[in-house]
């Protein structure tokens, strides 16, 4: 099994001469196995590369497993070559966003009034699968849905296949009590408060458990944890909590990514350095660390 990284940034893209090392494209992963199967985490505009690379082969078959449908995760979609190609069959998923489908926000997002093609006039076969937490299986792999921390409905992927597994959060900040976010401590109840931290501690041990042992996990690193108090609840994890997350689960790779759009790639040789030694104290030595940097493949 090998990864590709197509877009590494988080938010909004970000192009120009102080993000060309890392890449400046929006969240886009491409994952194949060795019989050649392709999986795409997210769809984000580094997704538009990939459907370049992929037009080579005609014709093609392939799984995206949307992460959530904010647009910076889904906003590459409609450059996406291989879908107006006829022969082509494109399998979607994603958990369901309140009352609306995957299918209903792909086809707002082509609404003619803001794009000038619509879902229904692609030409490939596109299948929309709203999906739940748990195991199921798409051609070649293996996949765990697991729900992640993110203002709206998200989900990480557990992806497996040749003895090989790697684990994508999407977009994820590690559960905190947000019942009692903003409130005074002394107008906490604290047996209340007691009952929301083993809430909470149960839902981190899940996502830990969905890490467990991995070869790979591409994890969203938006934030360090001096940025984080003025960002709590915006649904992004800071790079502290991850190495301490790789560690405890005990993963082999662990790629940094969802870049901070303002982060320059110096800042992020800068977060290598410190964040080497950091996983090194933790205890995770063993551990290769990597800043997620667009166009890397990794052979798993």
């Amino acid at each position: 099994m090998e990864v590709t990284f197509w877009g590494v940034r988080g938010s909004i893209a970000c192009p120009g001469p102080e993000t060309v090392k890392y890449g400046g494209n929006t969240s886009c992963y491409e994952v194949r196995n060795d019989n050649g199967d392709i999986v795409i985490l997210d769809a984000g505009t580094g997704i538009r590369k990939l459907g370049m690379k992929l037009m080579a082969s005609l014709p093609v078959t392939c799984s995206i497993l949307i992460s959530h449908t904010h647009c910076d995760h889904i906003q590459g979609f409609p450059f996406f070559i291989p879908a107006f190609v006829p022969g082509n069959k494109i399998d979607m998923y994603s958990p369901k966003q309140f009352e609306k489908s995957l299918e209903a926000v792909m086809i707002a997002q082509m609404d003619y009034s803001v794009f000038p093609v619509r879902v229904a006039e692609l030409s490939a076969e596109i299948n929309f699968q709203n999906i739940i937490e748990g195991p199921f299986e798409i051609t070649g792999f293996n996949v765990l849905s697991q729900y992640v921390c993110h203002p709206v409905t998200s989900s990480g992927y557990r992806v497996e296949a040749d003895g090989k597994s790697m684990f994508y959060t999407g977009d994820h900040e590690k559960f905190f009590d947000q019942y009692h976010l903003g409130i005074k401590e002394e107008d906490i109840d604290p047996d209340v408060k007691a009952q929301m931290q083993t809430i909470v501690d149960a839902q981190n041990a899940r996502i830990v458990q969905a890490c467990k042992d991995v070869d790979l996990l591409i994890i969203d690193s938006m934030y360090t944890n001096e940025d984080y108090p003025a960002k709590v609840g915006w649904g992004h994890s800071t790079i502290e909590m991850n190495l301490e997350l790789a560690v405890e689960a005990n993963v082999k790779n662990i790629a940094l990514s969802h870049h901070d759009p303002t982060r320059t790639d110096e800042q992020l040789d800068e977060i290598f350095i410190w964040a080497r030694k950091m996983l090194n104290d933790l205890g995770g030595k063993d551990i290769i660390l990597t800043i997620a940097q667009e166009g890397k493949t990794l052979k798993l």
